[in-house]
């Protein structure tokens, strides 16, 4: 019968030694691989071009409907601002992203840094509104522009009051 070799991360194998005995890996293996190919063959063939337009398509769909959330991003960084509940520092990162057309994972993560406890709620209030990260892929990405676009609104409205005080 042929062999083939499958590789275990270290920190895996002690858990999968717990278990040598008792479960037979070829079994589970193959089960898995028949699964996963018979998941595969179900699914008609897309190339790459398919694949880009329809995800084109979708994202300008949703983004369409995602005007929510940009709204609910947005009322949480002008109110952050306005309660002074970010240092200066932080509101200038933010400001630097509120630049940039698409946020990397690294950005997405500093943002939701910032929102900080308040994530929680806004997650919340999304889902309350039937957002959620399967039938809106992109809510967080919307949430964090509008997010980005009320700190920079609000900075604005600060710094034009604060040269009135000079």
């Amino acid at each position: 019968m042929p062999k083939l070799a499958i590789y275990v991360p270290k920190k895996d194998m002690k858990e999968l030694e717990k278990w040598r005995k008792t479960i037979n890996f070829s079994q589970v293996f193959m089960k898995a691989l028949m699964d996963e190919i018979h998941q595969r063959s179900r699914m008609p063939a897309a190339g790459d071009d398919q694949l880009t337009a329809a995800a084109q398509h979708y994202r300008r769909e949703l983004a369409g409907s995602a005007s929510p959330m940009v709204d609910l991003g947005f009322q949480l960084g002008s109110r952050q601002v306005m309660e002074c509940q970010l240092d200066s520092a932080t509101i200038r990162t933010l400001l630097d992203l509120g630049s940039c057309d698409l946020l990397s994972a690294q950005d997405q993560a500093t943002v939701e840094n910032a929102i900080g406890d308040q994530l929680e709620q806004l997650t919340q209030r999304a889902c309350d509104q039937g957002y959620d990260d399967q039938s809106h892929p992109g809510w967080r990405w919307a949430a964090a522009k509008g997010y980005l676009q009320g700190i920079s609104t609000a900075w604005d409205q600060i710094c034009e009051t604060m040269k009135l005080l000079e």
